[in-house]
């Protein structure tokens, strides 16, 4: 997010992420009215400050392009990222053997025993030995959720039910005396937060053929380490600043499925990794893309989109067509308009008249004449039946996000004139560094005016009532001054400009402190008033270019 500071009658910000552009300031509603004249006030008292005006009032719907580019692991190597996890399987009890059974589909029960099937193909799958029993425990600090359950035929009165569960590795923390042994435990889900605690009830024996139905939903965290992956504890995570702590003796052995995609998030960069080799253990033994983000604004709204463009439309509902209006008188100027009729109005008469798409839109691609979906440069993409690439190319994708007020809406800055085009103020993207080590922490950190990816250490003082303790000082970064840095093209040094020192509280009767008593008896009252010096007036006509020997900036 990149912001740049200006001043009107009120305090007006500029800011911009993944490339929208927003002034914040005035109305809420409507923001800043339209040839509203603002000045800088980021420059010193000896420079002359640029004046813009607002171009025109908000636009309400906003068009992101979603382009990948080739990425590699080094990207996020040692990192822990985000993503995304919906597991579904059957375990089925066999008592010959003393273990739970593992069917990655669903249990086909038409046939005895039940044949495990895949869900998409209803193909005949291989059942295991079920071992992986560490994914389906829940932390207190987990952003993911599990949902164990069977069916019991005798409830309700032989009307049958389902039973809840949940699996415990060890004592929790109030075990009321029920936890006896590892297994799955009966319990009860709050259906407020979703939170679930066994009921006290003892571990669950299970009966030859007793089937469980597992769920594994929501967010966990995962990190390659140059050799393979594991997925990390999570101990604890703040919703304020997104910012999750982990156990660190809690890594668990992590595997991504060969062929998935996995959507992983980095600091607001998105990186799409599919494993494509058996063992997944080296960096090479995966395909590696970073997802970029970019949206139409008046400079670059008349080669927006991939050249060829027909019209915008859904893989899933290609009946309904959109086209992007890029005509600046048009009053639908930047707007996402029908080119087929609009199914919400179905009764008007819509031949003289172009309405505006006001709801959100994902996944939207780019096709040509003949109906076929084009990358970012223009090339036809081959897809099935489905609209599914059949190569690792893909069309490129659109998002369409409308508002009156809120995300999705854009206001624009230019000078001098705001009826040409490259007149607008566009700022620029965030600088995105490549991975870098200080100390024992590996940071990746975007660069806008600001540096993202640190500890936010007031956030985490202010948790703790302003109190230092060793557990936060153990988050505190400091890049040293010439750390060098790049983004892959350009090279950067990192200077820090505003350094903050946190003092711990130490008591009065720590070894080595200094008695300090007799401070209390100083009288502040008694200090001599400041006298001013007697050099004079400034000379004019001068430059002072060192001070003690040393260069003023």
């Amino acid at each position: 997010m990149a912001y740049r500071r200006l001043a009107a009658l009120a305090s007006l910000s500029m800011a911009a992420s993944e490339g929208r552009h927003e002034l914040w300031g005035g109305d809420p509603q409507n923001g800043i009215a339209a040839v509203t004249t603002v000045t800088r006030d980021d420059r010193g008292p000896n420079s002359t400050a640029e004046t813009y005006y607002v171009a025109s009032a908000k636009f309400n719907g906003t068009l992101t392009k979603r382009t990948l580019v080739d990425g590699s692991l080094a990207d996020i190597q040692n990192i822990p990222v985000e993503t995304f996890t919906n597991k579904n399987y059957d375990l089925r009890w066999d008592n010959a053997g003393s273990a739970w059974k593992f069917c990655e589909g669903y249990q086909d029960w038409q046939t005895s025993p039940p044949t495990c099937r895949d869900f998409a193909d209803d193909t005949v799958k291989v059942v295991s030995n079920f071992t992986d029993f560490d994914s389906l425990v829940v932390t207190a600090g987990d952003r993911k959720h599990v949902k164990v359950g069977r069916w019991d035929q005798s409830l309700s009165g032989g009307n049958g039910g389902n039973i809840e569960y949940v699996y415990l590795n060890a004592a929790p923390a109030t075990n009321g005396g029920f936890f006896t042994e590892a297994g799955f435990y009966p319990a009860i889900r709050n259906q407020q937060n979703g939170s679930i605690t066994p009921t006290g009830a003892g571990v669950y024996t299970p009966a030859d053929g007793d089937n469980l139905n597992v769920n594994v939903g929501g967010s966990i965290y995962i990190e390659f380490n140059g050799t393979g992956w594991v997925q990390k504890t999570l101990t604890n995570f703040d919703q304020q600043t997104w910012t999750p702590t982990f156990d660190a003796n809690g890594d668990i052995a992590f595997q991504p499925k060969l062929g998935r995609e996995y959507y992983i998030n980095n600091q607001g960069a998105n990186v799409v990794v599919k494993r494509k080799a058996i063992t997944g253990t080296a960096a090479n033994d995966f395909d590696v893309m970073i997802e970029l983000q970019s949206a139409a604004n008046p400079v670059n709204a008349g080669y927006f989109l991939p050249t060829g463009t027909s019209y915008l439309a859904t893989p899933w509902q290609p009946e309904l067509r959109y086209a992007f209006v890029t005509n600046a008188p048009d009053s639908n100027y930047m707007k996402l308009v029908y080119v087929t009729d609009n199914p919400n109005t179905k009764y008007v008469d819509e031949s003289a008249v172009t309405t505006v798409l006001t709801d959100g839109q994902w996944g939207l691609q780019a096709f040509n004449v003949s109906n076929r979906p084009l990358d970012s440069a223009g090339n036809v993409i081959t897809v099935d039946g489905y609209g599914i690439p059949t190569t690792y190319a893909r069309p490129v994708e659109f998002n369409w996000e409308y508002s009156t007020s809120g995300w999705g809406t854009q206001q624009f800055l230019c000078s001098p004139d705001c009826s040409v085009a490259a007149n607008y103020k566009i700022l620029d993207k965030p600088i995105m560094l490549n991975p870098i080590t200080i100390g024992s922490k590996t940071l990746s950190l975007q660069f806008d005016g600001w540096m993202h990816g640190l500890p936010d250490m007031y956030h985490e003082l202010a948790k703790n009532n302003w109190q230092m303790t060793a557990d936060i000082s153990a988050k505190v970064v400091n890049i040293p001054t010439g750390t060098a840095a790049t983004d892959g093209t350009n090279n950067f040094y990192i200077k820090p400009l505003e350094i903050s020192m946190f003092l711990a509280v130490v008591p009065s009767n720590t070894a080595g402190v200094p008695d300090i008593t007799s401070a209390a008896g100083v009288d502040l009252g008694a200090v001599p008033i400041f006298t001013a010096h007697s050099m004079g007036a400034k000379p004019k006509g001068t430059v002072v270019k060192y001070s003690e020997g040393k260069a003023v900036e």
